[in-house]
């Protein structure tokens, strides 16, 4: 959380606002050291300009431990108060980050009558809902305090979808003020090289470029349970009993109380790999990107992360990551291409994970080059823009915009200026899918694998050669046969032609009355998409169709979130390429329509599920990535009117010009 809140504050003071960035300053573990007085200090940081630090000093606070905090906050919000004049300016908004910020940020709000946001990074009913065996649950006080925080906040900010519903299950906030911004990373630190210059190019990542060598895991994180140190120790201890020889080494940086980390040596030595792990402690940054590059996977064995930042920073450095199946990390790593999500916390399922990926240097390879090219898309520069014209600027001015909504602008891009845009956002242009996917996916296609089939069944007599075709002619992927391995292309101007004819459905289709179905089997990076389309359907009078209750299915909900019809599965919410979701979708909207042949006027969706809106008759317009034959066979049958080639999962927030550019050619209201 602090590098989250210097690295969002040094960007919004470098866009030009004066930031000044409240803490309080603590020293738990050297107590005798404790200053003894109440003092409240200002400090110019330095760089860049216009960012302050002010630290808040109390005797009763500086040696206190975490959990008695609480009783405190009175304390250190009458210090700002009575600080004010002298050090602090009125600010135009407070923004809390954890909620025994928020507590003190809320008195301070109601004092200075100026708006709240709010950024809670972790939730005490979130951590409880996913708490393993031994990890302690959060207090009673701290759920009370965070639903009345939610309550009366001007703007909830969280960092993924699934993160925006779970605040609206746990504590029923509101969607039209919650708003979704992914955080960034420090990209000029964690790169595949080390720290360069802006303008040198990325090369190799160097755990990519080792074939030979002992295989290297890293972890960093707190030691503490929520982080499953314990876990990834005893499946590194179950590799050793299988092979001893070929054990792998284990780089883990991080510190925690002293009784958790005593039992972690202990945990090694019973085990016997005490000699293969290297106990790094806590990190500078520079030695932390440092120790990821060395690593050939990196590990998060979470139970919960609200995104899980060490992801994307391990990501950024070409390592590949290896991550619990919860929460924010569906977000934070896109399986199958920048790393692998582990579907049960045990030993034996992370001990297979990773014998399976050492096992398979090229596959580590590709991944770790994904891995590279995608956080490229993550910046913290972009997340302080989104703050400012999602959260700040609107609650200064008393308006709340639409949830999920970020940089949202007055007016659209250009076709030219939106396939830059698009190129430079690996949305088109060399993306992440590597052209082995695309063309195993061709032939998982034409043979109706479970992931391919989509819903669409390929016409009598094609070839592999006709889809390749296909793929060339309306995605732009590479048309050499002889370019089996490495990264593919999709074309920005096939993309933004395809944009231009959704957009053209949309114009027709949207009127007064008429009956609009959002869906996405993608709820990590289109659902922004997806809300801002059906705002805009909402105000010019069409009617957006929600789905009524939950319907089982595959260990999960098929269910509305908001808008947008998602699936759900043990708590988060499911990528899934299958058809199955819409058939029951439509099936329940038919249900409640009291008609059997009901179909909405337009579905709007995407893989698996535009699929079965077409086969079964609706009117269609989708979205896919260059590994997706199916829909685009689908386009090619009438089975669904348009198909827009892209990747789709590129950080959220770049999408905002694309829909700005879609709206605006429907006639539609940009925002």
């Amino acid at each position: 959380m602090n590098v989250y809140v210097r690295q969002l504050a040094s960007e919004l003071a470098r866009l030009g606002h004066e930031v000044d960035l409240i803490t309080l300053w603590r020293d738990s573990e050297h107590p005798g050291q404790a200053r003894p007085v109440e003092t409240v200090t200002a400090q110019p940081v330095g760089e860049p300009p216009g960012l302050r630090l002010v630290s808040v000093t109390l005797p009763e606070t500086a040696s206190a431990a975490k959990d008695e905090l609480p009783r405190h906050l009175p304390a250190v919000a009458a210090a700002l108060r009575a600080a004010a004049a002298q050090l602090l300016p009125r600010p135009d908004v407070l923004h809390g980050h954890y909620w025994l910020s928020g507590e003190v940020g809320r008195d301070l709000a109601q004092d200075w009558d100026i708006p709240l946001a709010l950024t809670l990074h972790t939730s005490a009913r979130g951590k409880n809902a996913q708490a393993a065996a031994g990890e302690s649950l959060e207090p009673e006080v701290r759920e009370r305090a965070e639903q009345r925080l939610i309550r009366e906040t001007s703007a909830l900010v969280v960092n993924t979808a699934a993160e925006a519903e779970q605040m609206r299950e746990l504590y029923d906030a509101d969607p039209a003020r919650t708003h979704v911004i992914a955080p960034g990373v420090d990209l000029e630190v964690f790169r595949p090289d080390g720290p360069q210059p802006p303008d040198a190019p990325s090369s190799e990542p160097q755990s990519a470029a080792r074939q030979d060598h002992e295989p290297v895991i890293g972890f960093a994180g707190r030691l503490q349970p929520l982080k499953g140190p314990q876990v990834l120790l005893e499946a590194l201890g179950l590799l050793a009993a299988n092979r001893p020889a070929s054990t792998p080494r284990l780089l883990l940086a991080g510190v925690g109380d002293d009784a958790f980390t005593d039992s972690l040596h202990k945990q090694a030595l019973a085990l016997g790999i005490e000699d293969r792990i290297k106990w790094l402690g806590s990190l500078p940054v520079a030695e932390l990107a440092t120790a990821m590059r060395r690593a050939d996977v990196w590990a998060v064995p979470s139970s919960s992360e609200t995104f899980g930042l060490v992801a994307l920073e391990a990501q950024a450095c070409g390592t590949p990551v290896l991550a619990s199946d919860a929460g924010g990390l569906r977000s934070a790593v896109d399986d199958g291409r920048t790393g692998w999500l582990v579907g049960h916390r045990t030993p034996e399922a992370w001990a297979e994970a990773l014998r399976s990926a050492l096992g398979d240097p090229a596959e580590l390879a590709r991944r770790g080059r994904a891995a590279a090219d995608r956080a490229r898309g993550f910046s913290w520069a972009a997340a302080a823009r989104a703050h400012v014209e999602q959260v700040y600027a609107p609650s200064q001015r008393g308006i709340t915009p639409g949830p999920t909504v970020a940089a949202m602008t007055t007016s659209a891009l250009s076709p030219q200026d939106l396939a830059d845009h698009l190129d430079r956002f690996h949305a088109t242009g060399p993306v992440a899918t590597p052209r082995q996917a695309n063309l195993a996916n061709i032939q998982g296609f034409l043979d109706s694998s479970e992931h391919q089939y989509m819903g669409i069944t390929p016409a009598a007599g094609t070839t592999y050669d006709d889809v390749f075709r296909l793929m060339i002619e309306r995605v732009g992927i590479s048309d050499d046969p002889e370019f089996t391995e490495g990264v593919d292309t999709i074309s920005a101007q096939l993309c933004v032609a395809a944009l231009e004819r959704y957009a053209a459905v949309l114009a027709d289709a949207v009127r007064p009355g008429a009956t609009i179905f959002f869906a996405t089997a993608h709820p990590a990076a289109l659902p922004p998409i997806y809300s801002r389309l059906a705002a805009a359907a909402r105000a010019a009078g069409a009617e957006v169709l929600h789905m009524h209750g939950g319907i089982p299915w595959d260990d999960g909900q098929v269910r509305q979130v908001s808008d947008v019809m998602m699936v759900e599965q043990y708590g988060g919410l499911r990528h899934t390429h299958r058809p199955e979701p819409m058939e029951l979708a439509l099936d329940r909207l038919a249900e409640q329509a009291g008609d059997p042949a009901f179909l909405p006027d337009l579905v709007v969706s995407d893989h698996g599920m535009a699929g079965a809106a077409g086969t079964r008759g609706a009117r269609v317009i989708a979205i896919a990535d260059c590994n997706d034959p199916a829909p685009f066979a689908g386009e090619q049958q009438g089975l669904i009117e348009v198909v827009v080639p892209m990747d789709d999962n590129i950080p959220p927030e770049a999408y905002a010009p694309l829909t700005d550019f879609v709206l605006e050619r429907a006639g539609l209201p940009i925002g």
